[in-house]
């Protein structure tokens, strides 16, 4: 595991310097604060100095509780150990509101040499709450060992932070000799022997009319690779488990089958796991089937009359950017037309929306923070790739529309006119009229 070089402890905690910012810059949300939970007096009580790891003031392990009172700010350091019995057990972190103030947890991992002096610290998760309204980090697995909670605020109060067992996990699945056989929506916790478990999945005809949403989770700071593949072998998915040991993948469509999802600890020993697949809404083809993040693995567009359109939502966790792709076939009673593109969303995150070829080389990409477009495209019949990509929001679907709007003028220089161009930043919405050929063109 790769680690963090520290000299101090202390340090890790920068993020309480900007809480007063935050808080002045929302004043909205300190009219209406959340009312303080009153302080358990039978909990663990942080005594000054307990900055740094020598000094954290110490949890039971398991569920436990711990108390606080700030005269001014600051932060509280707690250890916390997790048994081989507790490993078994997700474990939720909740620090209540200060009126008025922001709370952090931060929970790290701290290597120590023989003499007690810290070798490496390793932030693991955190969490900030908004103003007035506390933290939580909920159902989190955890490896045996022992941990370091931080607790900050930004400003004076007195708090409780409470350690307490999450939802439950279902009885362990033998997965080591043979794969699991599951079928349509389903729940496995297990924790194999070897480092990889396979489990066989049947999707039966009455279950390929509706979508799955499918969840992954290890423990933190251990991570999982998973991979869905059909029976023919062809792999239809891969990904990894982010840093606090959950990955999802949502709005799975697929056709009646066999398929073989893969689960692999990258560790040497053994890890307890869970495995999800939550039904969803039912399919149409108004709305995008996941896995389709590669040109290998499309949803197609499916044009009603001279437009198309089709929602969907970039939503595949822990990814930093998230790809969906769709199939555009342009026949001959729409080819050499002019051409639009757009991408419609709530906005505030960045996307973008790309062109691409048979051989997946991009003719046209455009990108921002709103609505996007590939405006006057005039395109030769053939099979055609349009991506969507950018940070994963399950809250923020999008509608990709496509429109033929009328025949092409001669002599006009349409798009795509360049083999590779990205359209500049600021073109949004407007056409080839507006902003000039593409360079070279």
């Amino acid at each position: 595991m790769k680690r963090l070089r520290s000299r101090s402890f202390s340090w890790l905690l920068t993020m309480i310097a900007g809480f007063a910012v935050i808080v002045t810059a929302s004043p909205a949300a300190l009219t209406q604060p959340a009312t303080p939970a009153t302080v358990n007096s039978t909990c663990a009580v942080a005594a000054e100095p307990n900055d740094q790891p020598a000094e954290a003031t110490g949890l039971a392990s398991g569920e436990a509780c711990a108390s606080g009172l700030y005269p001014g700010g600051g932060h509280d350091l707690y250890r916390w150990t997790v048994t081989e019995a507790d490993a078994s057990s997700r474990w939720s972190f909740v620090l209540t509101p200060i009126v008025g103030q922001v709370g952090l947890i931060e929970i790290y991992d701290v290597d120590f040499d023989d003499a007690g002096t810290i070798l490496a610290v390793i932030k693991l998760v955190s969490a900030m709450g908004d103003p007035g309204q506390g933290a939580s980090l909920p159902n989190l697995l955890w490896l045996p060992g022992e941990y370091y909670v931080g607790v900050a605020y930004s400003g004076p109060g007195s708090y409780q932070l409470d350690v307490t067992e999450g939802e439950p996990l279902p009885e362990d699945t033998a997965v080591s000799d043979a794969p699991a056989t599951v079928s349509d929506a389903f729940e496995i916790a297990a924790m194999p022997g070897d480092t990889q478990a396979a489990i066989a999945w049947t999707v039966t005809d009455a279950a390929s009319v509706i979508r799955f949403d499918l969840y992954l989770q290890g423990p933190v700071a251990a991570p999982l690779s998973w991979d869905i593949v059909d029976e023919t072998g062809t792999t239809l998915f891969t990904g990894t488990t982010g840093a606090d040991g959950v990955a999802q993948l949502q709005d799975v469509g697929l056709d009646p089958g066999d398929y073989t999802i893969t689960v692999r600890n990258g560790g040497e020993s053994p890890v307890r796991w869970l495995l999800i697949a939550a039904p969803g809404d039912s399919r149409t083809s108004s709305v995008e089937d996941e896995p389709n993040e590669s040109p290998a693995r499309i949803t197609a567009i499916a044009f009603d009359g001279d437009s198309a359109s089709i929602g969907g939502r970039l939503a595949t966790t822990p990814l930093d950017n998230d790809l969906d792709h769709y199939g555009l076939a342009i026949d001959s009673a729409r080819a050499g037309r002019l051409t639009d593109v757009r991408l419609l969303w709530t906005g505030g995150l960045a996307r973008q929306l790309c062109l691409l070829d048979d051989t997946a080389a991009e003719l046209r990409c455009a990108a921002g923070e709103d609505g996007l477009a590939l405006n006057d495209l005039v395109l030769p019949a053939g099979d055609y790739t349009l991506r969507v990509s950018g940070a994963p929001d399950v809250a923020d679907p999008y509608v990709l529309r496509v429109d033929v709007t009328g025949e092409a003028i001669a002599g006009f220089e349409a798009e795509p006119n360049d083999a590779i161009w990205r359209q500049p930043a600021g073109a949004r919405w407007r056409g080839i009229h507006e902003f000039g050929a593409a360079p070279g063109g």
